[in-house]
């Protein structure tokens, strides 16, 4: 995996000598770097520090990374046969045009800024976004919107609750590729609460 790490850290982690393994490590860490790069992920202004307990690793985060920002805080816990794990916090400027093309999400132009909550296990997860005014494709996502996730599962759902502004469908068929809904005729510049 190409990457670059230039960071600086401070680890201070105990452990059996008999016994060292991700579940007998205690401790705390501190990490800081201005520019990081991972695999073909990118993040710059990371600062993270933490504790390890046997396991389960804790910290509190900020990061900046395609434009975006997020400060919150995160648990990972790892057993024998499952990881799980919680993110809370805030993200703001994230525009999804301009996430990398391996993350498989829809490329729109969009200014968005949201309270998160996640948690999952292993390749699943369960979410909850709270939108603070924004913009997704020309369309005006009021304050006080929520969207909630989950994926993972045999089918993923999404639901939305909320009031939108300028939605125009066409515009939204071109940007998901929709062939049906990308035609002229669907041109409109709708408003409602979901």
């Amino acid at each position: 995996l190409k990457s670059r790490l230039n960071v600086s850290a401070r680890v201070d982690v105990s452990a059996p000598a008999d016994r060292i393994s991700i579940q007998s490590m205690s401790g705390s860490f501190s990490v800081t770097a201005d520019d990081v790069a991972f695999a073909e992920y990118r993040a710059e202004h990371v600062d993270a520090s933490g504790r390890l307990d046997r396991g389960r690793a804790s910290a509190d985060i900020r990061a900046d990374a395609y434009g975006a920002s997020t400060k919150g805080q995160a648990v990972v816990a790892v057993d024998k046969s499952h990881t799980t794990y919680q993110a809370r916090g805030r993200l703001e400027r994230l525009n999804l045009s301009r996430l990398p093309a391996q993350l498989s999400v829809p490329a729109l132009e969009s200014a968005l800024a949201f309270e998160y909550d996640v948690a999952g296990v292993d390749q699943s997860a369960r979410g909850t976004l709270r939108f603070e005014q924004g913009m997704l494709e020309s369309a005006g996502i009021e304050n006080g919107a929520v969207a909630r996730f989950s994926v993972g599962g045999p089918r993923p759902r999404y639901s939305f609750e909320g009031s939108l502004s300028h939605v125009d469908p066409e515009r939204i068929g071109r940007a998901l590729q929709i062939e049906g809904l990308a035609e002229p005729r669907f041109e409109g510049d709708l408003n409602g609460t979901f």
